[in-house]
């Protein structure tokens, strides 16, 4: 998730914010706050209704390759917004929600080569049978990460905030792949052949 401006034609002259949030694997996009600048309280309660929807989503701060997918969604938003408003002059606050909806909509459907063709809504809902695991499950497997992350924070001899976020990232793409939910690439891109998010 990030928050991005939008001010080409805004009616009061103030900058339209834009909350984005993406699943990393599909590239889906979930709807997007769109308005004025949002106080705390509307986004917990944005957040919310996406964990009820949608289980726990999983973006740990201080990792490049996060900050990047993100930041070029964040593109793939405005440029698709900006399709949508097309010869509106002006708009408000309040009339942009639903050009930012559409837009999402448009980018959730279209065909994406990374995706080997298919398009991210349906990678994203339509991955195969996607495992289920209790809540004993669960706290098990986040109690095995939490060990491996603090093995390899050792290993790094390194105990900041970012090599923590470093070394959970580490230890939960292993995780997935030693199990063969994602397929790593040379490039270090993951593939998502199931997108899955794991918490306690």
């Amino acid at each position: 998730m990030d928050a991005t401006e939008y001010d080409q034609g805004a009616a009061d002259g103030e900058k339209v914010y834009l909350h984005n949030t993406q699943d990393l694997g599909s590239r889906y996009k979930f709807l997007p706050m769109a308005g004025g600048s949002p106080v705390g309280e509307e986004i917990a309660g944005y957040l919310s209704d996406k964990f009820f929807r949608f289980g726990p989503l999983n973006s740990r701060a201080y990792y490049a390759p996060y900050n990047g997918a993100i930041e070029e969604s964040q593109g793939e938003l405005k440029k698709c917004l900006g399709e949508k408003l097309g010869l509106t002059l002006s708009y408000s606050h309040e009339q942009i929600e639903p050009y930012a909806e559409a837009a999402v909509h448009d980018l959730n459907h279209r065909l994406r080569d990374c995706l080997a063709g298919r398009n991210s809504c349906r990678v994203f809902f339509h991955s195969g049978n996607k495992p289920t695991f209790t809540k004993r499950e669960r706290r098990d497997i986040y109690d095995g990460l939490m060990e491996k992350m603090k093995r390899i924070l050792t290993e790094m001899n390194q105990f900041g905030q970012a090599a923590k976020e470093s070394a959970w990232r580490i230890a939960m793409e292993f995780w997935l792949h030693s199990r063969g939910y994602i397929k790593i690439h040379i490039d270090r891109k993951v593939s998502p052949n199931l997108t899955t998010i794991l918490a306690p």
